[in-house]
C-alpha cells in the first residue's frame, strides 16, 4: 500500500469514526429526551428491560446477528458495516455509563434535545 492510500484510508476511517460517534450521540440524546422512541430504539430498549443488558449490548448483539443473516445471504459487507454494528452500541453504553447526557423529565426541554 502506497503512502498517498495509507493518508486516503486514514481519513476515511477518521470520518467513520466521527460519523458513528455522532451516531450515538444522537441515539443517547433521542433515548434521554424521554419523549418517545423509535420503533428500532424501542426494540433495543425493551429487549434490555427483559434481558438486563445495556441497550448498547442488545444494539451490538443486534447488529452481529444481523450480519450473520446477511452473510447466510451471500450478501458482502465491509469493515464500515462491521464497525458501524459494534461501536454505535458500545458509543451509547458509554455515553450512559458516564451519564453524559441526564434523562430530561421536563417535556418541552425534551422537545428541544431532539432538535
Amino acid at each position: 500500500m502506497s503512502r498517498k492510500d495509507t493518508h486516503t484510508l486514514f481519513y476515511k476511517l477518521l470520518r467513520l469514526h466521527f460519523g458513528l460517534a455522532l451516531y450515538s450521540i444522537g441515539l443517547t440524546l433521542g433515548i434521554q429526551a424521554n419523549i418517545g422512541l423509535a420503533p428500532w430504539e424501542a426494540f433495543g430498549i425493551g429487549v434490555s428491560y427483559v434481558t438486563g443488558l445495556t441497550y448498547g449490548t442488545i444494539n451490538v448483539l443486534t447488529g452481529l446477528l444481523i450480519l450473520v443473516v446477511t452473510v447466510a445471504m451471500g450478501e458482502r459487507f465491509g469493515l464500515g458495516t462491521i464497525l458501524n454494528a459494534v461501536l454505535i452500541g458500545f458509543g451509547v453504553d458509554v455515553l450512559q455509563y458516564y451519564h453524559a447526557v441526564p434523562l430530561i423529565e421536563n417535556y418541552w426541554l425534551g422537545i428541544i434535545i431532539m432538535f
